[in-house]
């Protein structure tokens, strides 16, 4: 049996990669730039390769095939204090960067594991999910009563019945009466702005808490069914 690292190797090296490598080779010869950039580019293009072959390999969850953008991070902000003549700050900037995306997917191999698990979920739960999406997808549409959605989606009863229970728990629908329906949300631009802020700082924070709340993507950025 072909290892998975060679089989993704297969799929991405051909002799149209190794080519085009060699023609930027001696392109970038012939234009006598220097050894420490020869040697930085040579260095990104390796981490960034091994980086997609491993993720195609293993099936890397994305914050792990993120710390290959981490390590490139770290390794310009270094070769950029030693070699490049730029401000401190500019260093600085590259090495906080790419250690965050590092120290995010320590803490990810850590608390979740490397690779995405494989679904083990029965026939069952595929199907009251599916049933489940269909029923929000019918209540965003229009506002129902327990009756119409059954009668609008060609699933079983207790399915949809489920599917109702489970979307009135996670507040996705709210009761009015005898009708379901969507509850309305406040989409002006401040929201919007404030809602993205929150968002990019959760993620920020999400290093520090999983390691305090064992909190995961699974749990923390479940999207609404």
């Amino acid at each position: 049996m072909t290892h998975p690292v060679v089989t993704a190797l297969r799929a991405r090296v051909d002799w149209r990669t190794l080519l085009a490598g060699a023609a930027v080779t001696v392109f970038l010869l012939a234009l006598d730039v220097s050894l420490s950039y020869l040697a930085t580019t040579a260095a990104v293009v390796a981490i960034t390769g091994t980086t997609s072959v491993l993720s195609d390999a293993y099936d890397l969850r994305e914050s792990v095939e993120h710390a290959g953008i981490g390590t490139l991070g770290l390794f310009y902000g270094g070769a950029t204090v030693v070699f490049g003549d730029e401000p401190l700050w500019f260093a600085a900037g590259f090495l906080l960067v790419g250690g965050w995306f590092v120290f995010d997917a320590v803490q990810t191999v850590r608390h979740e594991g490397a690779t995405v698990p494989d679904d083990d979920r029965d026939g069952h739960d595929v199907y009251q999910a599916d049933v489940t999406r269909r029923v929000h997808e019918a209540l965003r549409d229009q506002p129902r009563t327990r009756r119409e959605i059954r009668g609008a989606l060609d699933a079983e009863d207790r399915y949809v019945d489920t599917a109702v229970a489970r979307l009135l728990d996670r507040e996705a629908v709210v009761e009015r009466g005898s009708e379901l329906r969507v509850p309305e949300t406040d989409t002006s631009a401040s929201t919007r702005v404030r809602r993205w802020l929150l968002r990019v700082g959760k993620r920020v924070l999400r290093p520090l808490t999983v390691e305090f709340s064992g909190a995961t993507d699974d749990q923390t950025d479940r999207p609404a069914p």
